[in-house]
């Protein structure tokens, strides 16, 4: 099989990090690794999903920040919602103008969903022949699912604890290789350590739980000598309450919280990172050899590189018009 980096006059860094995105985003469709991540392939993708995650992420991160650093937005509130009380669930009935931590929410979150955001998104419908007063119906739902999941995340699920780390990146070693993890949220409670990783998804969780991420998590954190007791994933779902709930149906849940013990799981975890490792192995070798398979059955197939994926003379173009030298690969 034809060394596809040596064909294209790309030398890949064999001593990067590795992360547990590029190694899944990696085996589930390695052509698409070597589009996106070797030849550098950067089209403007608009995607609306992607930012909603980002802008939760961000405004969750910059309240557990502020709590980290000694700081609570909500210290001079006249209400005793706060979010260090065992009340603060009662801040879900507070509106975002008398409650400080919403509007700090909602104000980071927009950053990333700004009016600029919003056009480009609306082009894109309309090139797609989307009537304009649905995408807008669709970008409003979004930032109300926004708001209610961040609020669900922090006064109903997060539990209070001692925030220790917030948006961290850690360094370590799985085998042979170095990798690096960027950590949500660590809580220190009551002596024990909980990991949260926060998700948005469409949906509540159906799958399992995300063990493979969370003990790569686990792994680094205790290579560097800070014990893990527990991990979790903390789900903040796309959607409203029932306009009529049906009889005998489950109560509305704006966020799911999936927790396994690492005390009581320990070998699971460790298997986790076992096979991982190996995985790490088929990669690298994969990527030293140049050795790049298109998987037609990805879920994401046809990913935003499709064209250049059916198309060598179109790579061939691109590359022309763009060398890959002195671009290092993102891992």
């Amino acid at each position: 099989m034809a060394n596809l980096l040596t064909r294209y006059g790309i030398v890949p860094d064999m001593s990067k990090r590795y992360s547990i995105s590029f190694v899944d985003d990696f085996l589930d469709c390695s052509y698409r690794s070597f589009l996106k991540r070797f030849v550098k392939i950067y089209e403007e993708d608009i995607d609306l999903p992607r930012t909603f995650g980002t802008g939760c992420h961000k405004g969750l991160r910059r309240i557990n920040k502020a709590m980290k650093e000694g700081r609570e937005y909500c210290k001079d509130c006249k209400f005793d919602c706060k979010l260090s009380s065992p009340n603060k669930a009662a801040a879900m009935a507070r509106t975002v103008e008398e409650c400080k931590v919403k509007q700090i929410l909602l104000e980071e979150f927009y950053t990333e969903m700004d009016s600029d955001f919003e056009r480009k998104i609306i082009e894109k419908g309309v090139a797609k022949g989307k009537p304009v007063s649905d995408i807008i119906t669709d970008l409003e739902n979004h930032k109300r699912y926004a708001l209610n999941g961040m609020c669900s995340a922090l006064f109903q699920k997060q539990p209070i604890g001692e925030v220790l780390l917030t948006e961290q990146s850690v360094f370590g070693k799985i085998g042979e290789f170095d990798m690096i993890g960027v950590i949500d949220l660590v809580l220190g409670i009551k002596g024990k350590s909980l990991v949260l990783d926060y998700k948005t998804a469409a949906s509540a969780p159906t799958s399992a739980f995300p063990l493979r991420q969370l003990a790569v998590y686990v792994h680094l954190l205790e290579q560097l000598g800070f014990p893990v007791n527990g991990v979790g994933a903390l789900y903040m779902l796309k959607k409203d309450p029932p306009t009529k709930p049906r009889k005998n149906s489950k109560p509305f849940k704006q966020t799911e919280l999936m927790f396994l013990s690492v005390d009581k799981n320990r070998s699971a975890c460790e298997n986790a990172i076992k096979e991982l490792n190996e995985d790490i192995i088929s990669v690298h070798d994969s990527i030293l050899n140049g050795c790049f398979l298109r998987n037609r059955g990805s879920m994401y197939c046809p990913c935003s590189a499709a064209e250049y994926c059916n198309s060598t003379a179109k790579l061939e173009k691109y590359i022309a018009g763009n060398p890959p030298q002195n671009k290092p690969e993102d891992r």
